[in-house]
């Protein structure tokens, strides 16, 4: 049975992939470092989201993203900070898609289906994040942070290599009952398409 307006959903459900893979040290109660897949310490953590029906950050790839490599952190009574390196994104598993199958939004190559899309992959991604913590007595808290990513995005069609940049700053509060979530940021993607047609990307 297909769903109106799609030519074959057949395989739905028929995907698996990798979530996390990671080692981690705590170097003290402080400093910890974890290697392997893991998720990417951008903008409000662990999500922007707070339902099913997730935000723009996530479809932007900027929210619960899970990538391979190395990340440090640092927590404080009130200051955290991280800084990670991702050699690559997480990958793609088994699945109905060409490159799709994953548990993270990414860079990938597009299937025949879909017009006018990109084959790209993301490699080389260098991230920081600030976050410190102020309390308001004790049932209130709030958290002001800002965070930058830069990656390098291969073009597999033009043999060319672009670069991604985003920045966010977010806060949070936390007043009893009441949770609030605000972030705001740019994001800038040089995807070296053919025909310099960069205003697509597939992912």
């Amino acid at each position: 049975v297909n769903a109106i307006g799609y030519p074959d959903t057949t395989h739905l459900g028929q995907e698996n992939y990798l979530t996390f893979a990671y080692l981690g040290y705590n170097l003290n109660s402080e400093h910890k470092v974890a290697v392997g897949m893991h998720q990417i310490p951008f903008g409000i953590l662990p999500w922007v989201s707070s339902s099913f029906y997730q935000t723009l950050a996530n479809v932007l790839g900027l929210e619960d993203v899970h990538n391979v490599g190395v990340k440090y952190n640092y927590q404080g009574r009130a200051l955290s900070l991280d800084a990670a390196y991702y050699v690559r994104d997480g990958g793609s598993y088994f699945g109905p898609t060409r490159d799709a199958n994953r548990y993270s939004i990414g860079f990938v190559r597009h299937d025949s289906y879909v017009e006018g899309g990109t084959d790209s992959r993301e490699r080389h991604q260098f991230i920081g994040r600030v976050a410190y913590k102020l309390t308001h007595g004790e049932a209130s808290s709030s958290e002001v942070g800002a965070s930058g990513l830069y990656s390098r995005i291969q073009n597999l069609d033009t043999r060319e290599t672009g670069s991604r940049l985003a920045a966010a700053l977010h806060l949070v509060g936390n007043y009893g009952r009441l949770r609030t979530m605000v972030e705001a940021g740019l994001q800038r993607i040089d995807p070296r398409n053919p025909d310099q047609n960069n205003a697509l990307i597939t992912l």
